[in-house]
């Protein structure tokens, strides 16, 4: 029996069969149940030839194979199943194996050129990456453009300090006005 179209077309969506593999996973289906035919095994499906007959009272013949016979056949069967399973899965796997080893190598090399950087870097100390940093951002603390010399006039001049007034006793201007009796209430 073949594999329904919907089936097929699900399969190649979701889960991104080659429909080639179906076509050869389809023959090997074919191709077991000719071999099964050829040698008598009773099928699950129907022919649509034999489901219009009428069903006869007739009892089914008994086998003329004998056991051993049997067991060789059973073992031909399941060594073919076996070999169309792994045939199946090395196409769908292979690629798979193919881009996981592509991916190791690019992770080998990521590996090696970040230890070649940090090779590089031991030498490097650290005062000269903060004076290298400095350069390009200088706060204005630093910066020659904010610095005073105290030899100039700039440095020297600085705000007149007021006089102060002190015609009281204690020199507190509130305490001074208390004494006098000049609150204001």
């Amino acid at each position: 029996m073949s594999i329904p179209d919907e089936t097929k077309q699900e399969w190649i969506s979701k889960l991104g069969i080659n429909p080639e593999t179906l076509k050869s996973l389809e023959a090997a289906n074919a191709a077991d149940a000719d071999k099964a035919i050829s040698e008598g095994l009773e099928s699950k499906e129907a022919d649509p030839a034999e489901s219009a007959q009428p069903a006869t009272t007739e009892e089914a013949k008994p086998e003329d194979k004998e056991p051993e016979e049997k067991a060789k056949s059973a073992e031909e069967t399941t060594a073919d199943l076996q070999t169309a399973l792994e045939k199946a899965l090395s196409t769908i796997l292979t690629p798979l194996i193919e881009r996981i080893t592509a991916l190791e190598t690019e992770v080998k090399s990521v590996k090696e050129t970040n230890a070649a950087q940090t090779e590089a870097m031991k030498g490097t100390p650290t005062a000269s990456l903060s004076a290298l940093l400095g350069q390009f951002a200088q706060s204005a603390i630093g910066s020659p453009e904010t610095q005073v010399d105290g030899r100039n006039s700039l440095a020297k001049s600085k705000p007149k300090e007021a006089a102060a007034d002190i015609p009281g006793r204690t020199g507190i201007q509130f305490i001074d006005e208390m004494l006098a009796g000049n609150t204001n209430q």
